[in-house]
This record gives C-alpha cells, sequence and structure tokens, in this order.
C-alpha cells in the first residue's frame, strides 16, 4: 500500500514514473524498523497501518469533488474496519474525518460562485464516508460504540500515563523522545522533512497537509489519555514512512527526468544511497550482532523479538498445571496471579502455538484483571480452584494501580485472608529473574470473611469506586 500510494501520488503530476522510483518506495517500507519490531513482538497493529495506508490510496485517487461514490463508501466502511480492528486507531480516524472536513471546505472556497449544485455534489462525498462508517458500527458493533462513548480510558487507563509529569509540555520530551527512540533519529528526521518538502509543493500540498494532520493530531491527542507503548507509535509513524516514500519516489523520478545525460546514473547513485542508509537502519535495528552500530547510525532502541532464557522452566509450570488438571478429571479452573512480561495469562495463552507443544488446561486459565480501574474486581478469581502465585509478585504497571493482583497474591502466599481456603501443592518453579512461582490449590469453600479479606484493602484504596471492590456473584454457590 505504501508502494500504491506513493506512485499515484506522483504519477498525479509527473506521469508515469519507473520501476526504480517504485523501488524505493518498497525499500523505505520494508527497511522501516518499527512495523517489524512491532511485528516480532506479537502484535497484529501493522494490519491496522495497512487498512489506514490503503484508505488514503483511495482517498488521494482524485480531488475530493471527483472522488466516485463507491471509493467514499469503501473508505467509510474501512474506517470502520479499522476501529473494530484495533479501537486506538479512533484517534487517526478522527483527525482523517477533521482533514476530509477542511479538504471539503477549501474546494468549497475556490469553487465558490459556480452555484449550488456543485457544493451539493462535493458536500455528498464527506457525507457519504462519514455516514458509512457510523451506519457499519451501528450495525455491526453498537455494544462497542456505545462503551466506547461512555467510557473516560483517560481515567481507566491512568496506569499507563506518563510518569512523573504534571502537565502537556512535562510530556513533550517524552514524546518526541519516544518518536526517535522507535524509529530512529535518521528515520525520523526523514520523515519530518519529507513532510516540510510535500507541504512545501504545491501539487503535492493537499497529501503533505494530510500526512502531517495525521502524523500530528493522533499523538496529541493519544498522549491526553496515556503514554504510547511501541505499537500505538504506528499511529503517527506511518505518515512519516509515507512521506518519506513519496518524497524519495518524487526525488527519483525528477532526477531521471532531467536533461542531463547522466540522470540515469545519480538516479542509481541515489537509490543506492538510500538503500544502504535504510538497510543498514534496518539491520542494526533488528539484527543482534550489529547492535554497536546503533550509536554511530543514530538509529534509536532496538526493535529485536523479545527472548526468554527460561523456558525449560516454564515448560515444567505448565507440565505440572496439566498434571493437576487431569487429577481433577478437568473440572479446574485456573487463575495467574501475574502480569509482567515474566508471567501472565497471554504467555499462557500462547504457549501452545508459540512452542508447539501440548497444553491441555489451557482453555481452563480464565483471563487476568489486572489494572484496577481498567478490569475491575477479579470475579473470576473467585471461582478458581488453581492458582499460579508469584514471589515477588509479578506487576507491569505498578503496584499502586493493581491492588487486584497484589492484594490477593500477597493473601495467599502468606495464607492470611483471602488465602486461607488455599493450600500450597509440592511444586516450585524459577522464572526469569529469580520469579519463584507457585501453586495453589482452593481446599474449602470461600466464606463472607474470606471476601471481606480480599475486598476490604481494594475498597480502602478506591473507596469511590465500588466496581474495584465489589464482588457481586451471580447465586451464592460458591
Amino acid at each position: 500500500f505504501t508502494v500504491l500510494l506513493a506512485n499515484s501520488t506522483v504519477t498525479r503530476r509527473r506521469g508515469r514514473v519507473g520501476l526504480l522510483p517504485l523501488l524505493v518506495a518498497a525499500i523505505i517500507a520494508l527497511c522501516w524498523p518499527l512495523p517489524f519490531g512491532v511485528s516480532m513482538r506479537g502484535f497484529v497493529d501493522c494490519g491496522a497501518s495497512a487498512i489506514a495506508c490503503f484508505i488514503l490510496w483511495l482517498f488521494f485517487s482524485a480531488p475530493l469533488s471527483r472522488l466516485p461514490l463507491w471509493r467514499c463508501i469503501s473508505i467509510g466502511c474501512l474506517l470502520a474496519l479499522l476501529f473494530l480492528f484495533r479501537r486506538y486507531w479512533s484517534f487517526w480516524i478522527v483527525a482523517f474525518g477533521l482533514f476530509v472536513v477542511l479538504d471539503a471546505a477549501w474546494e468549497g472556497w475556490k469553487s465558490r460562485g459556480a452555484g449550488l449544485q456543485p457544493l451539493l455534489r462535493l458536500l455528498r462525498r464527506p457525507l457519504v464516508i462519514g455516514g458509512m462508517a457510523a451506519a457499519t458500527l451501528l450495525v455491526f458493533a453498537s455494544p462497542m460504540v456505545l462503551r466506547v462513548l461512555r467510557t473516560n480510558y483517560a481515567d481507566v487507563y491512568a496506569a499507563y500515563q506518563f510518569a512523573g509529569t504534571a502537565g502537556w509540555w512535562d510530556r513533550v520530551p517524552q514524546l518526541v523522545g519516544g518518536v526517535i527512540g522507535v524509529n530512529g533519529l535518521v528515520y525520523t528526521a526523514a520523515g519530518l522533512v519529507s513532510l516540510g518538502y510535500l507541504v512545501v509543493l504545491p501539487a503535492y500540498r493537499r497529501t503533505g497537509l494530510a500526512l502531517a494532520t495525521l502524523a500530528v493530531l493522533p499523538l496529541l491527542l493519544f498522549q491526553q489519555v496515556q503514554a504510547p507503548g511501541l505499537h500505538h507509535h504506528l499511529l503517527w509513524s506511518t505518515s512519516l514512512m509515507l512521506a518519506t516514500a513519496v518524497a524519495a519516489v518524487d526525488g527519483i523520478a525528477r532526477l531521471q527526468s532531467t536533461a542531463s545525460r547522466h540522470a540515469g546514473r545519480w538516479a542509481i547513485a541515489a537509490v543506492t544511497g538510500i538503500t544502504l542508509v535504510a538497510g543498514s537502519q534496518w539491520a542494526a535495528a533488528i539484527v543482534p550482532a550489529a547492535a554497536p552500530l546503533r550509536p554511530w547510525l543514530l538509529t534509536g532502541s532496538g526493535q529485536l523479538p523479545l527472548v526468554r532464557h527460561d523456558l525449560a522452566e516454564l515448560d515444567r509450570l505448565i507440565e505440572a498445571i496439566d498434571s493437576e488438571a487431569i487429577a481433577r478429571q478437568g473440572k479446574v479452573r485456573i487463575y495467574c496471579l501475574a502480569s509482567s512480561a515474566t508471567l501472565n495469562a497471554g504467555i499462557l495463552a500462547a504457549y501452545a502455538p508459540s512452542r508447539q507443544k501440548l497444553f491441555r488446561a489451557s482453555p481452563m486459565v480464565a483471563q487476568t484483571h489486572d489494572i484496577d480501574l481498567r478490569d475491575g474486581f477479579p470475579r473470576p478469581l473467585i471461582t478458581s480452584n488453581l492458582l499460579i502465585v508469584t514471589d515477588p509478585v509479578q506487576v507491569h504497571q505498578g503496584t499502586e494501580h493493581q491492588q487486584v493482583i497484589v492484594v490477593p497474591n500477597t493473601q495467599v502466599l502468606n495464607g492470611t485472608g483471602f488465602g486461607e481456603a488455599f493450600q500450597r501443592l509440592d511444586w516450585q518453579f524459577e522464572l526469569a529473574g529469580g520469579v519463584k512461582v507457585y501453586l495453589y490449590e482452593r481446599v474449602r469453600p470461600l466464606t463472607d470473611s474470606d471476601l471481606t479479606a480480599l475486598t476490604e484493602p481494594l475498597r480502602q484504596a478506591y473507596p469511590d469506586r465500588p466496581y474495584v471492590w465489589t464482588y457481586r456473584p451471580p447465586s451464592r454457590n460458591r
């Protein structure tokens, strides 16, 4: 989609471009390290980035006033798909919608005096795009849309916000440092320069302004809710990558079109140079042996896949869980009281497909509630009879934001309060960093005092958030 967008954008200005400029666009897209790093960490967010590129390719295929209605309908459906695929891309959708409105306003201003009919035809395009997106979401995901509209994500994602910052200006250095860290200084600078290049040239100004809007506005909106993770950086870095590809294709096409008899050689030299720079940037970020080159190549942080060195012990843990499940004839409900990179419910869920090994008890592992304000009271914990407990407690966003893990884990380890209903089994495991893991089975039904011992510390931590500490069972049968 990067090649398609670059090709169609430059073709409208310079006519048909050859293979060499398009090769540059492909090299830039393939050698941009962030998408590769995101994919190697197990995120599917590059799919959202591809949908966004497809939307832009459709949108920039013609001026808004001449954009075919079937493309407007397709764009609306794709916007809905983008929201359903990765919800946080709604920030990108908002920025895109704002640009469509501004684009329509600008075209309407330029065609003022042409009469009412051209204006109505123009306004029909953004209305179709927005209406189709809204209709698709209402038909296929209206409960989800209502939940999103009712939720204060800046509140429930407070655990993910920037640490130690009092205001927006305090976050700027972290934002800038984060963008450079995941893209590298060379790629970040290339993206910003390319955006300026496109905005300055009248033929590319519409594309440049759109990509600038889609780079800046999602970043500003997103930081109001939380600090970005690695995959979140695709929201704005996709625009930097596209701008770089379009600018590079135009530059190579410009070299090829000059009257100089050495134009072809200069174009080949430029492509070779871009390939060497892009390849070295990718290698320094992705290839472990090239890590010493990062400071010299201004690559930023590495985007290497995460590696575990405790797989044998993790295998033992899975085998023990399976054996306990078999001993109970499958009548087991498992809950993992951990959410760190060392151990969490996601690791257990991904174990079988990742390791290509059998994990019979995987369907019996409940989804862990790990962030207090986001997930609320851990109801699956109450119905579980086999607990995975760690020492020390394993959290990923600080104990102050993860009391729904800290409180039960501590009580079970100490055999107090809620933990009095559980007994440690004869298993012990040691994962990376010296993290000890134990299995506990429930040996008696939970009593009201057990539940009070669990809920009272949560109530003290969040007195104004009953959903964090209130347990309302469907029945009294525990």
